[in-house]
């Protein structure tokens, strides 16, 4: 799935700072120092890549990496959402369904608020939410707002750290 390199191909390619989750080049490139800042956003889908001997590699993983000191087997989440912040303290490691959890709400959504949908058929607002391979269903409720509330509790209890409700 993820190409995995040892270390001394990592910090052969990229130092990496901890606290401010930037990546620095170890050897020229391009016209560019050692030392500057390096890395890329492609594919527009907002993660950072840094190469690695030659290769991209998503910058999350490769600081969990060289924190951790070996590659994660599973998914790295985005705790605060900006997948360009690659801070170690902002990095956590997850199954697919807690990184979904954590998601944004979509574009497509109309209602302003993450799980809330309006039934056209009963003319309400629906509150549902995704757990465990299950659809839950909270409820139709007269507002948006009263919605929100209802997805609010579920998210809290059923995806506990990972719930975001924005």
């Amino acid at each position: 799935m993820y190409k995995e390199f040892t270390r001394d191909q990592v910090d052969a390619s990229v130092i990496y700072d901890p606290v401010n989750g930037r990546f620095y080049r170890v050897k020229p490139w391009n016209g560019e120092k050692p030392g500057t800042e390096c890395g890329f956003v492609s594919n527009g889908d907002g993660y950072v890549r840094v190469s690695i001997s030659g290769s991209p590699v998503l910058a999350h993983r490769a600081a969990w990496f060289i924190c951790a000191g070996r590659w994660p087997t599973t998914q790295i989440d985005h705790v605060n959402g900006d997948r360009s912040d690659n801070r170690i303290e902002n990095l956590r490691v997850c199954t697919i369904s807690e990184n979904r959890w954590n998601s944004k709400k979509r574009v497509r959504n109309t209602s302003g608020f993450k799980g809330v949908s309006w039934d056209v058929n009963r003319k309400m607002w629906i509150a549902q939410i995704m757990a465990n391979r299950k659809n839950y269903m909270l409820g139709r409720f007269k507002t948006p707002e009263e919605a929100h509330l209802a997805y609010i509790v579920a998210a809290n209890r059923l995806h506990g750290e990972f719930a975001r409700t924005e």
